[in-house]
């Protein structure tokens, strides 16, 4: 609050207490409709749209032609003049700014020049960009009688002169003696008050007596009286309104309101005078009367009986005015003026029309990008007097401002008090809010000469605030004069400590880390609900312009913040600028700011966004559900870094600033940005970082659990690991395509979003457990709401959880199966837990283990174990479950689903009868394949190379055993051409351009996850989609993956970027075929999915043979797929019809156009395509 000097006190003129001016005595007038026209060279359109309620009989006469060669168009209009002599002379006209240059004249005299330039009044919205206001045209000397008034409408001019059409409205006129005094469609004297208005004008807020050492406090919730303050030219923004409303037209508004909502026709009165009366107690005196005003926007000037009081420049900042001088006794007339968002964009002093032009601005410009403002007030034009305002009595004294600072750790309260009214001792107590028993008598202090007192104390046996136990309790603190109680304020808190040590969060003592997502609910009560069956750890309390709104879930933010105290729910508080979509020029056009500032960027709004951030901070600084201050939104991250990288170390230093000011006013907690870093040079306590997940599937899941530094850095911004790292947005789930879950899901994703929640799970699940497992981030937030929560992607949301590292879950018969597991007490509990797990095979338990488990509150512990895989003589489907129990209770469960494949020897006799001795070649430099090959009982012949003896029928080639020059020779596709088929194992320089008969390219391409293509191809008999995932050597099923290939090859796995990749493919060459596997078979030989996989490939390659099937294409008029058939080079010949294509049933394939017409005529060929099918 900002209280006007008093040598501007002369400036304020007295109001009247009596009532609206809307019964004021008019004087005479003529009136004359747009559409009344006496004469028009252009017929005007004659209508009205949008808010017709706003034009005079609700329509209007409009002249427009693009038509750069029309004439300049006349109208005339005719009036009986309402008095002899001198008179004003009105017009309510339309476009401002843009409307045509015209003239007008009276009785055939001069011609009036009138630019488009001309300022109106008492401007109001029709539509989007249509607006209405009225224009005083001059004074003219008038004989009584007929009269008459003409207007030539003129062409725009572009920047070039040339003619761009005419563009004219005209709602109606006014000749009077005046003064006349603009107020909408309406007639001098014609508008009657409302209901509303009246009910309005006699509202009296009554404030009941304080009791003695207390405070009595009113609501001033209900109708009020508005009236407009327009000025033509504006002045200073940060100045309280000077000038008191004269012969105003008054009428209801609801307080609290948006204005834009509960006031449209008022939309365009940038400056508004709210006004009401409350009646003090008769022989109240000496006493202090505060008002407070929770939420407004954007400045604030509040009088009570015509005198200044106060002034707020901050939008959207609580703040409080003492008025004891000015109220008495009995009834006071309250004013409150109101500067509107608009006065929020930037202002030159020297030049007032750079704000003037934006006071017709649509009130959806104010959420599109670079707009000029000066307050950090993007998105977030709400204006008025936004909530409820707060009328207090108390003593000669009162306490201004408390903030509470808990010590937990010293085991202490701290109370900084200010005090208002004269010297006096402060004396603060911790109470029971139920029972108001004292907890803790902190003690007495006097104020100092600025009205501060500390007061601090300990508290023995506190009671802590913890999310899952949210004790809250009161400070009383008490202002005595005189030994005597004057006032008495009971201020709600949590004991609570946050602290921060590395790069680790701490409650009380105990480590802290959040996970969190978009929680869904309509009411606080279901947000609430789905927020703890979730298993989250915060939330983000967004600011206005991110928020949709200034309340949440229809509370206001003061009320929001106590329900978050009372619930236990941990918040990330963020400040409103905004600069996601980079709302805000951020760097300053105007060049006489920019000398005044000696700055490129906009200082303007740099200090205005301190100044209210900090008042922000002061307000809501006792909630102890905030745990950090989020000074802004994406401005860093976007709005500045995007358009101005030149300029990003100023930036950042403003920043700093506004940050370092916030830890003053509130030294108990860190701030942070959202996306940005730490800034560059690390200066900010926390680093902040925005997705931080790149959905780039050669990356994850191992990126998951790795430190990532310069994840969401941007190329500026890197994590020093020495503070805490907060994702406040990750993983923005609906910004992905369903297409792009697929390398996680397969092809299910492709179905669309309702399909693809799966993928959505699978993602979240992985970061989740990565992310707690990496222990790199300190906090984290998904931007993702509770879609896929059918596919438990809450499990490892629990506070207390076991996870297992090892993601692969196809294991041989009786396998040894090695598992790390990490047990993680991330709640406030020491109490011992049980690990049980649970191995079942078929549905029958085959094992139970069980094992006490001591983690301390805030840390994990990782633990080795084992167990068989069960034995099996064919592929069975298994169960590990893994259960946590506290206390008796089950605080977490998870069940793994694995396979179990029959001994791989079981292929060794159809091996070995594939391949009598010198039939398989081997060519292996690291001789594990060869190894493996021989332990099947075969007789290989091993080779150094591409040439193999006479009698090979088949050629192996092992891992890495092709170098960078060998990769692109034609050796093994010649010696494939020659009959010899050859298998390729993974190859760290994959075959590639002459290296392979057919164009398909190699790329770098590597993943955890492929899917079975082909399921009936034998080279993948006996495997499934989960056989391929994260094999375990490395914790990737595949490397270098290839394109897939568009002709002369066939994927039989796919994976990768939305399945465009393969790691496996089959090549026919000639009569003979090539079999290239990227796939890590052999790092992964011995594991039961590698040796079934290479088993299958040996015995595909022995038992090849080329079969040529007919292809009979109908195109019909899809010429695109008869283009994309040609240029597969398959042999096809086509059909005349779609019949044709499969009469007579034989084996052949046919391939017919998708098209609608196509597709209904194949329906009409029910026996025929059964025909067709059955022959195969």
């Amino acid at each position: 609050m900002r209280l006007l000097p008093p040598r501007f006190l002369p400036c304020l003129l007295p109001v009247a207490l009596a009532g609206s001016a809307l019964m004021l005595q008019s004087p005479p007038a003529a009136w004359v409709e747009g559409e009344a026209f006496a004469e028009a060279s252009v017929k005007p359109l004659v209508a009205g749209w949008g808010n017709r309620d706003v034009l005079s009989g609700r329509q209007w006469a409009q002249i427009s032609t693009d038509d750069r060669n029309a004439a300049p168009a006349t109208v005339r209009y005719e009036f009986d003049a309402p008095a002899a002599g001198g008179n004003e002379v009105w017009a309510r006209i339309g476009y401002e700014f843009v409307r045509s240059p015209f003239r007008w004249r009276l009785d055939g005299g001069p011609w009036n020049e009138v630019s488009p330039e001309v300022l109106t009044t008492d401007l109001m919205p029709i539509d989007r960009w249509v607006e209405v206001a009225w224009l005083k045209l001059g004074e003219a000397e008038l004989g009584a009688g007929r009269h008459r008034i003409e207007f030539e409408v003129q062409h725009r001019k572009n920047e070039r002169g040339e003619n761009q059409g005419l563009l004219f409205a005209l709602d109606a006129l006014v000749v009077t003696p005046g003064p006349f005094r603009p107020n909408g469609p309406w007639k001098p004297g014609e508008a009657a008050p409302s209901d509303e208005d009246r009910k309005a004008a006699q509202t009296v807020f009554e404030v009941a007596a304080p009791r003695p050492g207390e405070r009595s406090v009113a609501k001033l919730e209900g109708l009020w009286e508005v009236a407009r303050a327009d000025e033509q030219l504006p002045g200073p923004v940060a100045e309280p309104m000077r000038e008191l409303p004269q012969d105003a037209f008054w009428s209801a508004i609801p307080v609290p309101s948006d204005r834009n909502v509960s006031r449209p026709d008022l939309m365009f009165a940038h400056r508004l005078w709210y006004r009401t009366r409350f009646r003090l107690p008769e022989g109240f005196s000496g006493g202090s009367v505060v008002l407070r005003f929770p939420l407004n926007n954007l400045n604030t000037t509040v009088v009570v009986n015509g005198q200044l009081c106060g002034f707020s420049r901050d939008p959207f900042v609580p703040f409080q005015v003492d008025v004891s001088k000015a109220a008495r006794p009995g009834v006071n007339e309250l004013l409150v003026g109101i500067r509107d968002a608009w006065y929020g964009y930037s202002a030159n002093p020297k030049d007032p029309m750079k704000l003037r032009r934006r006071f017709n601005l649509p009130l959806d410009v104010a959420k599109g990008g670079f707009q000029d403002l000066a307050y950090p007030i993007w998105n977030s034009f709400y204006s008025g007097i936004l909530e409820t305002p707060l009328l207090t009595l108390s003593g000669s004294a009162y306490a201004e401002d408390v903030f509470v600072q808990p010590k937990v750790s010293e085991g202490a309260v701290e109370a900084e008090v200010t005090v208002r009214g004269g010297p006096a001792q402060v004396r603060c107590d911790v109470l029971d809010p139920n029972s108001g028993q004292i907890l803790a008598a902190l003690g007495v202090a006097s104020t100092d000469e600025s009205g501060r007192a500390v007061v601090a104390g300990r508290w023995e046996k506190p009671r802590l605030w913890w999310p899952d136990d949210p004790q809250m309790v009161v400070l009383r603190t008490t202002v005595l004069q005189n030994g005597q109680p004057v006032d008495r304020v009971d201020t709600e808190f949590g004991f609570r400590e946050w602290t921060v040590k590395g790069t680790h969060w701490y409650l009380n003592g105990v480590r802290w880390r959040g996970w969190a997502e978009l929680t869904q609910g309509d009411t606080p009560e279901q947000w609430l609900a789905n927020y703890r069956k979730s298993g989250q750890r915060f939330m983000r309390l967004a600011g206005i312009a991110q928020n949709g709104g200034y309340r949440w879930k229809g509370m206001p933010i003061e009320e929001a913040l106590r329900w978050f105290d009372r619930n236990g729910v941990v918040v990330r508080r963020s400040g409103i600028l905004d600069g996601e979509v980079i709302g805000y020029m951020a760097v300053e056009n105007d060049p006489d700011l920019r000398k005044q500032y000696g700055s490129e960027i906009k200082m303007e709004l740099m200090r205005n966004w301190l100044d209210q951030m900090v008042g922000q901070v002061r307000a809501e600084r006792n909630h102890a559900s905030i745990h950090v201050w989020s000074l802004e939104n994406e401005w860093l991250y976007i709005n500045c870094i995007n358009l101005y990288g030149g300029l990003m170390d100023e930036f950042e230093r403003e920043v700093l600033r506004v940050g370092e000011a916030v830890r003053r006013a509130d030294p108990t907690r860190l701030w942070m940005v959202d996306g940005g870093g730490a800034a560059k040079d690390n200066s900010f306590p926390v680093h902040g970082d925005h997705y931080v997940y790149t959905n780039n599937p050669s990356q994850y899941p191992a990126l998951a659990y790795g430190a990532f530094p310069t994840g969401g850095g941007r190329g500026r911004w890197q994590w020093d690991q020495k503070r805490p790292r907060y994702l406040g947005e990750d993983f923005f789930a609906a910004g992905i395509n369903p297409a792009d879950y697929a390398w996680i899901q397969g092809e299910e994703a492709f179905g669309g979003k309702a399909a693809s929640q799966k993928g959505v799970a699978l993602v979240q699940r992985m970061l989740t457990e990565g992310y707690r497992w990496g222990d790199h981030f300190a906090f984290w937030h998904f931007w993702v709401g509770d879609e896929g929560a059918q596919f438990g992607k809450y499990i490892p949301n629990a506070e207390r959880a076991v996870f297992c590292r090892e993601q692969d879950w196809s294991f041989g018969s009786g396998q040894r199966v090695a598992r790390t597991l990490r047990v993680f007490n991330d709640s406030r509990h020491p109490d011992p837990m049980v690990l049980e797990t649970e191995l079942s095979l078929a549905g029958k338990v085959l094992e139970r283990t069980s094992r006490e488990l001591k983690v301390a509150p805030g840390s994990f512990e990782t633990l080795k174990v084992e167990w068989a895989a069960p034995k099996t003589a064919e592929r069975a489907e298994g169960q590990w479950l893994l259960r946590l129990k506290a206390g008796g209770q089950t605080v977490f469960e998870d069940r793994k689903a694995f396979s179990v494949f029959p001994p791989s020897s079981l292929l060794d006799p159809k091996l070995r009868s594939a391949f009598p001795k010198g039939t398989l070649a081997v060519w292996d430099p690291s001789g594990r394949v060869l190894g493996w090959i021989r332990a099947r009982g075969l007789e290989p012949v091993p080779v150094q190379g591409p040439k193999v003896p006479a009698g090979v029928r088949v050629l192996l080639v092992g891992p890495d055993a092709l170098d960078d020059a060998s990769s692109v020779r034609p050796d093994l596709a010649a010696l494939a051409l020659s009959g010899v088929r050859v298998v390729v194992l993974e190859q760290s320089h994959p075959l590639r351009v002459q290296g392979l008969p057919v164009p398909v390219e190699s790329t770098d391409r590597r993943g955890a996850f492929a899917f079975v293509e082909n399921p009936t191809h034998p080279v993948l008999q006996g495997l499934r989609d989960s056989d391929l995932t994260a094999w375990p050597a490395d914790g990737w099923s595949f490397e270098r993956a290839y394109a897939k290939p568009t002709q002369g090859a066939r994927s039989l796995v796919q994976a990768h970027e939305r399945l465009r990749y393969s790691p496996l493919l089959e090549v026919p060459v000639g009569e003979s075929l090539m079999l290239v596997c990227q796939l890590k078979v052999g790092a992964n030989l011995g594991q039961a999915p590698a040796n079934r996989l290479l088993a299958n490939l040996l015995l595909h390659a022995a038992s090849y043979r080329k079969a040529a099937v007919p292809v009979v294409a109908y195109a019909g008029p899809n010429e695109q797929l008869r283009k994309a058939l040609s240029a597969t080079g398959v042999a096809f010949t086509e059909a005349r019809t779609v019949a044709d294509a499969i009469r007579p049933a034989a084996k052949r394939i046919a391939v017919v156009s998708a098209d609608l017409g196509t597709l209904r005529q194949l329906a009409g060929l029910r026996q025929d395509l059964d025909a067709f099918f059955a022959a195969g």
